[in-house]
């Protein structure tokens, strides 16, 4: 079942939603002790992306909690950058636990963002995470500037976001013993 989804989540992410809009494609990995029900069950609670999210972002989520995670779920939320506050919201578009769950932003600063969040349980029971972002700079950016913003700052930007959310995810789930 989830593989005849992973193809649909692939070329329904791969349509260009403008014409010769260049979409980009960002992947991130990371691996968890824990079992796929013990991660699947944090990362669907909406209100981890705060905790998540560095401070710099300023990120405040505007859906009142608790935020129940289903297919057509609507989250709202705000993120400040350039000095500016943005509105920002998504769908979960895909929600299949505890496989996966794909959020897509309805409104946002981006023409078109689409993150997959798999998570693949090993033999040793152990998590694989893997998050799978397309996305598309403003459609008013002439392609060879949304090229040059992707290369110095947008994928510069996600790769420092992903790798904050990397380590304190570990800080949030670790098993209190284990705790510095």
């Amino acid at each position: 079942m989830y593989a005849s989804c992973v193809g649909e989540i692939a070329s329904h992410a791969m349509r260009k939603p403008v014409a010769n809009l260049p979409v980009y494609q960002f992947e991130q990995t990371q691996r968890f002790e824990q079992s796929r029900d013990v991660i699947f069950a944090h990362f669907e609670r909406a209100e981890l992306l705060a905790e998540l999210t560095p401070h710099w972002l300023n990120f405040v989520l505007l859906t009142p909690p608790p935020i129940r995670m289903y297919q057509g779920r609507i989250i709202d939320y705000t993120i400040r950058q350039f000095g500016w506050r943005l509105r920002w919201r998504s769908i979960i578009s895909h929600y299949q636990a505890p496989d996966y769950f794909v959020d897509e932003q309805l409104k946002g600063p981006y023409s078109f963002w689409f993150h997959e969040h798999r998570f693949v349980e090993n033999d040793d029971r152990s998590t694989t995470m893997i998050d799978t972002v397309y996305y598309a700079l403003p459609n008013w950016l002439p392609n060879f500037l949304s090229r040059w913003l992707d290369r110095i700052w947008v994928r510069p930007q996600l790769k420092k976001i992903f790798a904050y959310r990397e380590k304190r995810i570990i800080e949030i789930i670790a098993p209190q013993h284990e705790k510095i």
